[in-house]
């Protein structure tokens, strides 16, 4: 019914026309908050930018009319910031750990590490349900029993996340970090700058890919199980008792660990949405040796504020060579300690 039939509504108080188009607000929708900058400098003390947010659809009671929009706005049920990509204004909001799925790569380990340790951080960390790594990442189940067992005791999903689900887009041996390989490669990515979610692969495709994928989350169960056994004594009985942790059985068995990839938003020629896999166009080789393959490093007074504009339009792209062809040399790039 558009405003023009619904000929009584004009009529109705301000105020009451104000409530129903702020009741008219959709329910928010789980999306993925990707940690940022994408490179840190974690070494010189730097650490993620606290300010967690995740972009998300314009809700269609905004589009009615002029009043539906600025209710939403005035009422902070609509936020926005700017898009250079788009070149206007899209919508976002606050991280929810509740449903939205926290995002981290290879090149924050380090800093997550901090992250973990510091007890300011305990409130977030003991609210997040989802967590998502590259797989580069997620090489070290230590990391992610440390994250659990000392805080995020609720998370109840861990995302391993490649660059593609078709192993055709893989051109390499897709194989961890740090592993003793004879002809070992590994695939950088760089997850999206603008909304995104993460699609599940199918277990058929998984077990395609020539790393192994479906033995590789089985090793991260069982390392996480055998590592778990601390978590009882750190929480107290009732939280651990809502954990991914299961005291009885002495493993994780609450948790679900599963290989995904990520998709991501646009605006398809008819005008509808459209979601594609925006990843599988990866670059192969390790940082450590190619520095063309780490993000861009976008210096601490340079960097904007993720509430006023799209931060990661700025960081993700690769970086551009300098007149003699040479990429930054940066120590601090990454590591794995």
């Amino acid at each position: 019914m558009s405003l023009s039939s619904f000929t009584i509504f004009p009529k109705l108080l301000v105020e009451l026309q104000v409530e129903i188009w702020s009741h008219a607000a959709p329910d928010e929708e789980p999306e993925v908050c990707i940690v940022w900058p994408l490179h840190i400098k974690h070494a010189q003390g730097e650490k993620p930018v606290g300010t967690l947010v995740v972009d998300t659809s314009w809700p269609i009671v905004a589009r009615v009319c002029h009043m539906a929009r600025e209710t939403l706005l005035l009422r902070g049920q609509l936020r926005l910031r700017y898009s250079p990509a788009a070149g206007f204004f899209v919508p976002f909001r606050a991280f929810n750990p509740a449903i939205d799925t926290l995002y981290w790569s290879r090149f924050q380990i380090d800093a997550m590490k901090k992250f973990i340790r510091q007890p300011a951080n305990l409130p977030l960390l003991s609210s997040l349900r989802h967590i998502a790594v590259d797989l580069p990442g997620a090489i070290r189940p230590k990391l992610l029993v440390q994250l659990i067992r000392k805080a995020a005791i609720s998370v109840r999903t861990i995302s391993i996340v490649l660059p593609a689900s078709d192993p055709a887009q893989m051109e390499s041996p897709l194989l961890p970090v740090g592993r003793d390989h004879d002809d070992s490669h590994t695939l950088t990515f760089l997850p999206p700058a603008g909304r995104c979610r993460l699609r599940d692969i199918p277990a058929d495709t998984s077990e395609m890919i020539a790393f192994g994928m479906p033995e590789f989350l089985a090793h991260c169960r069982t390392k996480m199980d055998d590592r778990g056994g601390k978590v009882d004594s750190i929480h107290d009985s009732e939280s651990v008792k809502n954990a991914a942790w299961d005291v009885n059985s002495k493993s994780f068995s609450g948790l679900e660990i599963k290989a995904q990839t990520f998709i991501e938003y646009v605006k398809g020629d008819d005008g509808r949405p459209e979601w594609f896999e925006p990843c599988g166009d990866c670059l192969t080789g390790d940082p450590f040796e190619n520095r063309a393959l780490a993000p861009v490093y976008i210096p601490v007074g340079q960097r904007q504020n993720p509430e006023e504009y799209r931060v990661l339009e700025d960081d993700s792209e690769y970086p551009e060579p300098d007149a003699d062809g040479e990429y930054p040399d940066d120590e601090d790039y990454i590591s794995w300690d």
